[in-house]
């Protein structure tokens, strides 16, 4: 069964159009293309067929990813589960240097059906690179994973464990992304997680396009907050690794 998410997107945009960029989203919703930052990602739906892909002993990548030109892609935006998160793409990641930008935080519901874990930046490496330093981490490395995302991304990381195809890897993360379970224990997480490039956020998602503008609850000014990571992309794959951050 479905249920409301509460969730946050961070845009920058030019200041000059900051006012008519935020009276456009309150009255019209979010199709995607507010704001500097990337286009939409195109995205698939496995919720249906994920018992299926985790009975199949090779499940692959080719199940996960089916071509590009296959109508069951559509489009989404990326959000966080928070407003640090929120704050953090809107301020740094989108921001460009010596340009007059507003920085804006928009707060929506949703329904959880129409969100995806955005596991670009944290949990593909996890799966992908958890035993780059050395397989005796792999304990502490689970716990941590059931912290971020709850227990239900055990069965996708310990077969993605027992695994030394990279393909596999990949395939079982993209099942664990759609999980609903997973998704809300995700909404949830509130340990600050330092992914790929510097990202900083408690929770990264993909949600489904357009959002209405009954879904919007408010468009704020984002604000300047303690960016700094409690468990960074290395230390996870390092084993350094304190859950009672």
């Amino acid at each position: 069964m479905s249920q409301k998410l509460s969730l946050f997107r961070g845009i920058t945009v030019p200041t000059e159009k900051a006012s008519q960029v935020k009276e456009n989203i309150l009255r019209k919703g979010i199709r995607g293309d507010e704001g500097r930052q990337w286009q939409p990602f195109r995205l698939n739906d496995l919720r249906k067929d994920i018992h299926t892909f985790l009975q199949k002993p090779d499940s692959s990548m080719t199940d996960t990813r089916p071509p590009e030109t296959s109508t069951e892609y559509f489009s989404t935006v990326c959000a966080c589960g928070d407003e640090l998160g929120a704050s953090y793409y809107a301020i740094r990641h989108n921001a460009h240097e010596g340009v007059k930008e507003c920085s804006f935080v928009i707060h929506f519901t949703v329904e959880s059906s129409r969100v995806y874990v955005d596991g670009r930046d944290f949990l593909y490496t996890c799966f992908q690179l958890w035993d780059r330093e050395d397989k005796r981490f792999l304990e502490v490395q689970r716990r941590a994973l059931m912290r971020f995302f709850g227990n239900s991304i055990v069965q996708y990381f310990d077969r993605a464990a027992a695994s030394n195809d990279q393909r596999d890897r990949i395939a079982l993360c993209d099942l664990a992304c759609q999980d609903l379970r997973v998704i809300r224990s995700h909404a949830k997480n509130r340990i600050v997680i330092g992914g790929r490039h510097g990202v900083v956020f408690s929770s990264a998602f993909f949600v489904r396009v357009p959002l209405l503008p009954t879904e919007i609850v408010k468009v704020d000014a984002a604000s300047e907050l303690d960016f700094r990571p409690q468990l960074t992309l290395d230390d996870f794959l390092s084993g350094r690794i304190s859950l009672d951050a």
